[in-house]
């Protein structure tokens, strides 16, 4: 483990930093040359990637306990215990999951505001592989 001031930072944490915050300086930099050459709209559509990045940070620093999850992927275990979480928080599940073969399950839902978002549980790693004897 490092040292760092304050926070004892482990390997996990120090691979989610060595991931996130170069992709974060990579997009401030692009964002500053599309202002100096005066793409303007091309900067304000990069914005939103640097706003997910801090949000990335800013919730694993509080919850560090989802940065395993958040290197699986954010895979879901249920698709329908976490379509059921999307009804209960008021959106609305658009069908019921459907099997894309090779993929895994998928359904689309709508949030409050009325964004749409989709959810796909993925099949388990090597499900296609014979079984060892």
């Amino acid at each position: 483990m490092a040292d760092w001031g304050l926070y004892t930072v482990g390997a996990q944490p120090m691979q989610l930093a060595c991931q996130v915050i170069p992709q974060s300086l990579s997009i401030m930099l692009s964002i500053r040359e599309l202002i100096r050459q005066g793409y303007l709209f091309g900067a304000h559509v990069l914005v939103r990637a640097l706003v997910e990045r801090a949000a990335i940070l800013l919730y694993l620093h509080l919850y560090p306990e989802e940065i395993e999850r958040w290197n699986r992927g954010w895979h879901l275990d249920d698709i329908r215990l976490s379509a059921k979480k999307v009804t209960d928080a008021g959106g609305k599940v658009l069908g019921e999951p459907m099997e894309t073969p090779g993929v895994g399950q998928y359904v689309s839902f709508t949030d409050t505001e009325g964004n749409r978002g989709g959810m796909l549980q993925p099949l388990p790693r090597n499900w296609h592989a014979p079984a060892s004897k």
